[in-house]
């Protein structure tokens, strides 16, 4: 994939020169819905209330801003709030939704940030395994560093595994979004200025080292990123500044 990357405002398709292309444009008026208590029985105290004193006083209150889970085994979902407590729930597609039950796992580690959590994307060969961001500033949690983590789920607890690599390429810089290639395992996150994106290793491990995805884009805030495994492409929404995409390689091509 070339480095350079050119802003083509009238390129409504996926550039396949390594370059960053004006994306589609949206339909007026559509809206996502997301429900608002998977337990099926709402109200405050149960198992579908994310934000409330059932799981603890510390980190309550705000809303569900994020969820996540794979084709592959639909009845593991993560879901995260904005004050920074994150589950993972085994039985999400449980035939009663009042069945349905949380594991909240941001209290079981010393390392996660208690700061929004901007997006969430689970590994689709071991749902127990997740890759999660977060916006703001380390500074503003010292003790709770970090903006990418790698989170292994184990059934009760949950290992958190910082990736940003210290004040290395990522520095403190919010993340507002995540997405991965599943075809190679790429991250590549959005940030107040630019797409990044990190590679793994041969172990699956990451080392940080956070780059550019290409060149070009323009210095704007990435409200979110979001990868079209069809195509390899890559979608990202700035504030402002309309949708690129990024032709990233490896899809699966629509005959």
């Amino acid at each position: 994939m070339s480095s350079h990357l050119a802003a083509k405002g009238p390129d409504r398709r996926a550039r396949t020169d390594g370059t960053f292309g004006a994306g589609p444009t949206f339909a007026p008026g559509t809206q996502m819905t997301i429900p608002g208590d998977p337990s099926g029985t709402g109200g405050a105290g149960k198992a579908g209330d994310l934000t409330g004193a059932g799981y603890g006083a510390d980190r309550a209150g705000g809303y569900v801003v994020a969820i996540a889970r794979t084709t592959g085994d639909n009845s593991t979902l993560w879901a995260a709030t904005a004050t920074g407590r994150v589950f993972v729930s085994k039985n999400a597609n449980a035939a009663d939704p009042g069945t349905v039950s949380f594991t909240r796992i941001d209290n079981t580690s010393a390392a996660a940030p208690g700061r929004f959590v901007s997006g969430i994307v689970v590994d689709p060969t071991n749902p127990n395994r997740a890759w999660v961001t977060y916006t703001g500033y380390s500074a503003n949690t010292p003790n709770q560093p970090g903006h990418v983590f790698q989170v292994d789920f184990n059934g009760r607890t949950a290992t958190w595994t910082d990736i940003d690599n210290g004040s290395g390429p990522l520095g403190d810089l919010p993340v507002t979004g995540i997405a991965r290639d599943d075809s190679t395992g790429a991250l590549y996150v959005g940030t107040d200025f630019s797409v990044l994106t990190d590679s793994p290793a041969a172990n699956g491990s990451f080392d940080g080292n956070w780059q550019p995805a290409a060149d070009g884009m323009p210095q704007v805030e990435i409200a979110g990123v979001n990868i079209d495994p069809n195509t390899g492409t890559l979608y990202a929404a700035t504030h402002g500044r309309g949708i690129w995409s990024l032709d990233i390689g490896g899809g699966k091509k629509k005959k």
